[in-house]
């Protein structure tokens, strides 16, 4: 690790981010993420036969008005009588909403919509303004290994990949093949094709492909095994 230290007297401009309220369109997000559905090919692991330009997110039942949750539908209605959308709070809402009509082509997209949801809830809505501020102050100015406190995206994802047992046969990504023990890994299916990331129930002992993820956001294969791709795994490229 590389540490140098730098101090001295300064006059310095710093611009701090500020979230203004009520500023999140999750609405608008949550389309556009539907929007993209028609761009996924049948290799793709969430490829969505049903899939047409134009879709919209709506929460709502599956063709037997079952199995609520966040969908891409194609069509909606003229009513307003569920909650099917999103408000600029994060709470499902039927003001200025009109209702999917779920006896036409949709594509299950719960998982997907949710995580979207999440990410915007931790990360602000990604919407900032700035507050410019000038301060005279002594700075000192540490430089550290580039790593050090860096983000732990392998374990983070592995978690995800450990939860996927909890999923029973009535949500829309239930994978039959899901054991208590999962890990992430970026890997081909039982045919040794479509490579992405998955969810895998083995590994072994090699490391010969960068099938794991830094702490700088790269695949890697160092600290990393190879996934057994013989053994039970669940697609999960889109999630992960």
């Amino acid at each position: 690790m590389k540490l140098f230290i730098l101090s001295g007297l300064s006059s310095f401009t710093t611009a701090s981010p500020t979230i203004t309220a009520g500023a999140c369109d999750y609405q608008n997000k949550l389309d556009q993420v539907c929007e993209k559905t028609i761009n996924f090919t049948p290799e793709d692991d969430y490829y969505c036969a049903e899939a047409v330009a134009g879709m919209v997110a709506r929460y709502g039942p599956n063709a037997n008005g079952l199995n609520a949750g966040w969908k891409c539908y194609s069509k909606v209605l003229e009513s307003n009588n569920q909650e099917a959308c999103i408000n600029r709070s994060g709470d499902r809402t039927s003001v200025d909403c009109t209702d999917p009509d779920y006896t036409k082509a949709y594509c299950n997209r719960k998982q997907d919509l949710e995580a979207k949801i999440a990410h915007l809830d931790s990360n602000d809505c990604d919407v900032t303004t700035t507050t410019t501020t000038t301060t005279t102050t002594t700075t000192t100015t540490t430089t550290t290994d580039p790593d050090a406190g860096a983000c732990d995206y392998q374990n983070k994802m592995d978690q995800l990949c450990s939860r996927t047992i909890n999923f029973t046969p009535e949500d829309d990504f239930y994978c039959p093949e899901a054991t208590p023990v999962m890990v992430a890994r970026y890997g081909f299916n039982a045919n040794g094709g479509n490579a992405g990331w998955k969810c895998y129930s083995a590994v072994i002992e090699t490391n010969n492909q960068q099938a794991c993820i830094n702490r700088g956001g790269d695949k890697t294969s160092v600290g990393c095994t190879d996934p057994d791709i013989t053994k039970p795994y669940c697609n999960r490229n889109q999630d992960l």
